[in-house]
């Protein structure tokens, strides 16, 4: 099982300015998953006015109407699931809030999230705006640790 660190936007990931990036890792022979987690709860901070995780197609746009203000950056895992249980899907893929850490349930605490898709990446998306709720707290980015596994496959 290897063990790193996957921090953005220092990292490099795929993508243009840092506001819509793809983040790849090596996946090793021996290994079927990759699980991300963060080791702070401050090492997750994308999008929203308040504290508190979310998972849900809140993240990551305006909305069906265009008119959604909590914040549109977020993380994308490709057929994210719970660490526990890698055969059942999460509802949702797409993970933002603030200083609650990467959550697999929204307003949880935060959690491992898995995914058995390959090329094992993450997706980060920003459109480089700050609402009025989101401009007083600053978006630190990600700092996500990754460990590759071959077991619960």
């Amino acid at each position: 099982s290897l063990f790193q660190v996957v921090q953005f936007p220092n990292d490099s990931c795929n993508g243009s300015n840092g506001k819509n990036g793809t983040c790849y890792t090596r996946q090793e022979r021996t290994t079927c998953r990759i699980c991300w987690s963060a080791t702070n709860d401050i090492d997750f901070m994308l999008s929203g006015g308040a504290a508190g995780g979310v998972t849900s197609v809140a993240c990551c746009g305006y909305g069906s109407k265009g008119t959604k203000t909590a914040g549109f950056d977020c993380v994308m895992i490709p057929s994210a699931s719970k660490m526990a249980v890698s055969k059942v899907i999460l509802p949702a893929a797409a993970f933002c809030g603030r200083s609650k850490g990467l959550v697999s349930v929204g307003g949880g605490n935060s959690a491992t999230v898995c995914s058995r898709k390959t090329p094992f990446n993450l997706r980060f998306l920003s459109d480089g705006f700050e609402f009025v709720n989101e401009a007083a707290i600053t978006d630190r980015g990600f700092q996500l640790n990754y460990i590759l596994s071959g077991t619960n496959c």
